[in-house]
């Protein structure tokens, strides 16, 4: 039940403005096309709608600045003048101020918030390496990390499908900007039957669920990720994922997947496998993995949601 009260407590600003509140929650409940930052913001305002908790979007500067029915805003993106989000910063009447993660910043804008860490609350990045690269370089940023979290109402198994035998491979870049070697290993399987193929910016998300729920794994050709929203999708389906990496150290291999547990995939070179059936047929077989339940517990839209607001009073 919807928590009653007069004005809400929480906005959030909008590049699009704020007359497309029904447009964007109908886009996050029936996921007919959104992708990349804009599923940031959706994803956002479909965990507050979740959790009754109150609250508006606008596109107004002045409603950012001069209003005192918020406790807290939060700016995923800016589309405006870096001079104007300066002086939000500096006037709002907020108590919390919540930055990014879609944020194109300059090293003025940095050093602005270094001289006026009481003005904002905190500056997001998607995970804990991104934020220690951070601090490395601009130590007094108030950076914190925190993932987007994933509808797990909507990415999750079919029941009318329980049967699972195919093999789905995600491709986040052109085959033919691929190593040769990968592009040998998507050929052999390119006429079996039992692999779907996909490409990242070529697929609505109902098309993607769909391929996910007839799957045992998803084999990724990724690129350095910043968090990784389909892996987790995949994951939130319960179907784990193997994915390529150019070593398999474990420090390169958190760039291409960052959220990848033991419970939810594991990690292959393309220069040390035979086949794609081969890896996919053997290499998860006797694993017990679970990366719904690893997804539920940790990146869902609730708790994500949750631990960015970092409060009790809701």
């Amino acid at each position: 039940m919807r928590r009653k009260s007069a004005e809400p407590k929480v906005v959030l600003y909008s590049v699009s403005g704020e007359n497309l509140w029904f447009r964007k929650l109908a886009l996050s409940l029936y996921r007919n096309s959104t992708k990349g930052p804009s599923s940031v913001f959706e994803n956002l305002v479909l965990g507050l709608y979740r959790l009754n908790i109150p609250f508006d979007i606008t596109g107004e500067f002045e409603k950012l600045i001069y209003s005192q029915k918020y406790d807290i805003i939060l700016i995923p993106s800016w589309n405006k003048s870096e001079e104007e989000l300066k002086r939000i910063i500096s006037l709002a009447r907020s108590q919390n101020i919540i930055l990014g993660p879609n944020l194109e910043i300059s090293y003025s804008f940095l050093k602005f918030l270094t001289e006026n860490p009481d003005k904002y609350s905190s500056f997001i990045v998607p995970n804990p390496k991104k934020r220690l690269e951070k601090l490395v370089r601009w130590p007094l940023v108030k950076w914190r990390s925190w993932p987007i979290g994933i509808d797990t109402q909507y990415w999750r198994p079919s029941k009318k499908n329980p049967m699972r035998n195919r093999k789905l491979v995600y491709l986040k870049v052109a085959e033919n900007k691929l190593s040769e070697r990968e592009q040998f290993l998507i050929q052999q399987v390119k006429e079996n039957k039992e692999f779907d193929f996909i490409t990242y910016g070529c697929y609505s998300p109902s098309k993607y669920r769909a391929l996910l729920q007839k799957a045992n794994c998803v084999i990724w050709f990724g690129i350095p990720e910043s968090q990784g929203l389909a892996l987790a999708e995949s994951w939130s389906c319960n179907v784990p994922t193997l994915v390529r990496s150019p070593s398999l150290a474990p420090d390169v291999c958190e760039i291409y997947a960052p959220f990848m547990s033991s419970a939810t995939g594991l990690f292959f070179n393309a220069d040390e496998i035979v086949s794609l059936q081969e890896i996919a047929r053997t290499q998860l077989i006797n694993l017990e993995l679970t990366p719904r339940d690893w997804v539920i517990k940790n990146l869902s839209l609730e708790n994500t949601v949750k631990d960015l607001l970092n409060t009790n009073s809701f």
